[in-house]
């Protein structure tokens, strides 16, 4: 990019000094080094993006059929967060925690293969939910375990807490709620279009009574008809 500087008469009518000349020049000089700054920045955001979209994709692919859970648990809950009205920022960290929300169980898979066999066969034969049958085999559940993975990498808090608490999101207080609601109902959503982890059911609730948590509802069907025509082109990439 390219920058230029235009300078006109000092208000006082006198002539520019030298001080002024060099004053110009350093701040010329430190609004170079900002763009610069700057576009590293989105360089290495775009380096980043993408390694953990590689990490995720890898270790979702172990599963053929839950392959894109958690990409499309995250492009759904970006549109979400946008439709709920919130800010820019918020919106790409619940991109972020949609994408990460499972990883913990992703790490339990590989880390520990044989309880997570337990885990898998114990929450297929019981009434327990998935947390349950993980806190009783291995004393963690995997939001937490998430949790705890994404403060090793230093992501923000409200996106460690967006985690930690989306089976939850009723125990969530401030400002970080909203991304703990949306990661909630973006992955009952992708659950209930039988995309899920370990055969987590769906339900029987409609996409309409699903986002009735976040205000929605009556956007249900533009909202999902939206989340197809965004997702189709993209998902080959996975």
């Amino acid at each position: 990019p390219l920058a230029m500087l235009l300078g006109a008469e000092k208000l006082d009518g006198s002539e520019l000094s030298s001080v002024d000349s060099k004053l110009v020049t350093s701040m010329a000089q430190n609004l170079g080094i900002f763009l610069a700054n700057s576009m590293l920045y989105e360089d290495l955001q775009g380096m980043f993006m993408g390694t953990l979209r590689s990490l995720v994709n890898a270790i979702d692919a172990k599963d053929t059929y839950t392959y894109g859970h958690s990409e499309r648990v995250a492009y759904l809950g970006r549109q979400l967060a946008k439709k709920a009205g919130l800010d820019p920022a918020t919106v790409e960290r619940l991109y972020l925690a949609g994408l990460l929300h499972d990883v913990g169980l992703f790490l339990i898979a590989i880390a520990l293969p044989e309880e997570f066999i337990e885990i898998s066969n114990r929450y297929a034969g019981s009434d327990e939910s998935l947390d349950e049958c993980e806190k009783a085999m291995i004393g963690f559940d995997h939001a937490e375990l998430s949790a705890i993975i994404l403060s090793k990498w230093n992501l923000p808090e409200p996106i460690q807490k967006a985690v930690r608490y989306q089976w939850i999101p009723v125990r969530q207080v401030g400002e970080e709620a909203p991304l703990s609601k949306v990661v909630h109902v973006a992955d009952t959503l992708v659950n209930a279009q039988g995309i899920t982890v370990l055969g987590e059911p769906g339900g029987e609730q409609s996409p309409e009574e699903i986002l009735a948590t976040l205000g929605l509802s009556e956007q249900a069907e533009a909202i999902m008809e939206g989340f197809h025509k965004e997702f189709e082109p993209i998902k080959t990439f996975f």
